[in-house]
């Protein structure tokens, strides 16, 4: 369901990658973790690669995975700032725009 946020609620939601991981485990899992493979319903979370695996069949799943965010080297914080400011803008912004914009306002470099 979509909720609007203000840039000051934003900045401080998705402060930092664990807070966007958090974010987006609460929208895939809303209501716990169901194995793709196997359907069971307990896992072990690895804090290491942000994935789970399942306790009965071993799958690994990651976070990310089926997303728009898999197999991204670009990391969760930064794809969430893009977003946003592409939301939530009157004007289109190219790639480049976007990146001197982050860079500008020192969130990534």
């Amino acid at each position: 369901m979509y909720q609007e946020i203000d840039f000051f609620q934003f900045q401080k939601r998705f402060a930092t990658e664990r807070r966007c991981i958090s974010y987006l485990i609460n929208r895939r899992w809303a209501n716990g973790f169901l194995c793709p493979k196997c359907h069971h319903k307990q896992a072990y979370f690895i804090k290491s690669r942000f994935i789970y695996q399942c306790k009965s069949c071993k799958h690994q799943v990651s976070v990310t995975a089926g997303t728009i965010f898999h197999k991204t080297h670009i990391p969760l914080r930064k794809w969430f700032w893009m977003i946003y400011l592409l939301s939530q803008s009157k004007h289109s912004y190219s790639v480049l725009g976007l990146k001197r914009l982050l860079t500008q306002v020192h969130l990534f470099r």
